[in-house]
């Protein structure tokens, strides 16, 4: 390790916190969970509507009544923004189906 290297740690948690401060709350149009077949990524639609709730230091994801995806160690769990920044991608250890999970959570926008 050189002799920045915590430092960039930090820097790289502070901002994932943040990131995850900021998506506390959000709505979301849809949930879907994308499983390795052998021909490729398939997607599986678990949900419409739903929200994201982070606040709690647990990483949640709701698809309309039903818990998705549940993980009580935020530090562990890797999440970004699509690229379109349409919805955001979390992926980590998912405590209700004890196992890794990939979720894609895309953003609900409405009309004023």
């Amino acid at each position: 390790m050189g002799l920045f290297s915590n430092k960039r740690q930090k820097k790289q948690q502070q901002e994932k916190e943040e990131f995850l401060r900021r998506l506390d709350g959000r709505e979301l149009h849809y949930v879907v969970r994308r499983n390795q077949s052998g021909s490729g990524p398939a997607e599986q639609v678990l949900g419409k509507g739903g929200r994201i709730m982070t606040a709690s230091g647990q990483v949640r994801l709701m698809a309309g009544d039903t818990e998705v995806f549940l993980n009580d160690h935020p530090e562990t769990v890797s999440c970004g923004e699509l690229m379109s920044l349409n919805g955001v991608m979390f992926q980590g250890y998912n405590q209700l189906i004890d196992r890794d999970d990939t979720i894609i959570c895309y953003y609900a926008y409405y009309r004023k």
